[in-house]
């Protein structure tokens, strides 16, 4: 028990300190590859178990595998270093540490590991604050999940979002307020200016769902608006004038000017003519045209699963090159995870994939648990969502944030199967 603890401990404190390894140049890559090598381990060990539940969704994950190949392998003669490359990227690691979790009999190992998952979101806020006393409000150094990729901050900023506003409304304790706050400060360490939208859309949807489980009448939902409605206002506020994106004096704590915060969103979805610094609205329009002028079998199943991966051979032109900028010409905008997925497999890939999230909310919504629960997986889950039809790739390229839903679906789904109740306790 306690060498899984240690085993477990160490996978998600690589994960959590990839920036921290990143900066130091200890080891990234081996350390990566230890913590994956890691999983794949406690996995053999359930493989060997005589008795242990059957995964979920295994049908889907195993004709998502086949789609897969035939993408790579078959319709489009990748090799096959590219297609596993492709698939532990989009769901291997999360998905055999989802079996891992469901099958792990000790109740303390699992509390262990939300434990530690909590314990590591929080280190992120005193982590920024360090960050931002050292080197300013620039893009690099996130808390100490990653050392350059700036988009990671609005993912933890997200997540710690909906924890906090799913604690807050069913247990109304102002601690949470707080964290809420510093979550927010937290996302302005690295000037993230796509929170303006996100955390009020997603405190709504949360909101909103909220009054459904409490069957609140219209009156009262009236009522209790108020308070989302003025928490999103601060929200906004506070961006404009902390952001200087945002504000006419280009600096931190400048004056509050909607209409001028407005022209800069809007200036910035829609400035440039080159295509290589494409917004992420036009490059989302120009590779959805390009998709649908292909042939029938490639918008079916892609270009070949494993195309946009480091991993391809056929990469050597540019390594100084992102895949979709090297294929596509796209630098900036074509970011998002979204034109990743599709471009390698697919309508028919996607469809699977997307299906495999979708039932994952709808199991866990209609659980007999805390409703807290349900509100914050269901903000993680549109916080992911989020990022991969509008965002970014950091929902795969980091396993903390996949990885993290995939393991509080797991403990969930573990506590139905086992009969226990460790969640509500």
């Amino acid at each position: 028990m306690i060498i899984k603890k240690y085993i477990h401990g160490l996978i998600w404190t690589i994960f959590f300190l990839k920036g921290l390894i990143e900066n130091i140049d200890f080891y990234p890559r081996q350390l990566n590859l230890l913590a994956l090598l890691l999983i794949g381990l406690l996995f053999l060990e359930i493989l060997l178990k005589q008795k242990r539940y059957s995964p979920p969704f295994l049908k889907r994950i195993l004709l998502l595998t086949f789609v897969c190949i035939i993408s790579g392998l078959v319709l489009n003669g990748l090799g096959y270093v590219e297609v596993f490359y492709f698939f532990r990227v989009l769901i291997l690691p999360h998905y055999l540490y989802l079996i891992v979790i469901i099958n792990e009999k000790n109740d303390s190992v699992v509390k262990f590991i939300i434990k530690i998952i909590l314990m590591f979101f929080l280190l992120q806020i005193p982590a920024g604050f360090v960050k931002y006393a050292l080197v300013g409000d620039t893009e690099m150094y996130v808390g100490t999940v990653s050392l350059k990729e700036g988009s990671m901050v609005t993912l933890i900023s997200l997540f710690g979002a909906c924890y906090s506003v799913s604690r807050y409304l069913n247990e109304k304790h102002s601690k949470y307020i707080l964290l809420f706050i510093l979550f927010l400060i937290f996302s302005q360490f690295n000037r993230k200016r796509a929170i303006i939208i996100y955390f009020p859309l997603i405190m709504g949807t949360i909101y909103f769902y909220f009054t459904l489980l409490k069957r609140i009448n219209f009156i009262k939902i009236i009522k209790k608006s108020f308070s989302v409605i003025l928490l999103s206002l601060v929200v906004i506020y506070s961006v404009v004038r902390i952001n200087p994106s945002f504000n006419k004096e280009s600096k931190l704590g400048g004056s509050f000017d909607i209409s001028y915060a407005l022209d800069f969103i809007s200036f910035y979805n829609d400035n440039n003519d080159n295509l290589r610094d494409s917004s992420r609205p036009q490059a989302l329009i120009y590779m959805s045209l390009y998709f649908i002028n292909q042939d029938f079998l490639t918008i079916l199943f892609g270009e070949g699963a494993g195309k946009l991966t480091f991993a391809s051979s056929e990469l050597n032109v540019d390594d100084s090159k992102t895949p979709i900028e090297n294929y596509y010409g796209i630098r900036y905008g074509g970011r998002m995870a979204i034109v990743w997925i599709v471009m390698q497999i697919g309508l028919v890939g996607s469809l699977i994939y997307f299906t495999i999230l979708y039932r994952m909310l709808r199991y866990v919504l209609r659980q007999k648990i805390k409703d807290y629960h349900k509100m914050v997986f269901l903000g993680l889950w549109l916080s992911i969502i989020l990022d991969i039809f509008t965002y970014s790739m950091v929902s795969f390229n980091y396993f903390i944030i996949m990885g993290v839903l995939f393991t509080y679906f797991g403990v969930i789904f573990r506590d139905q199967k086992m009969e226990r109740n460790i969640l509500n306790e």
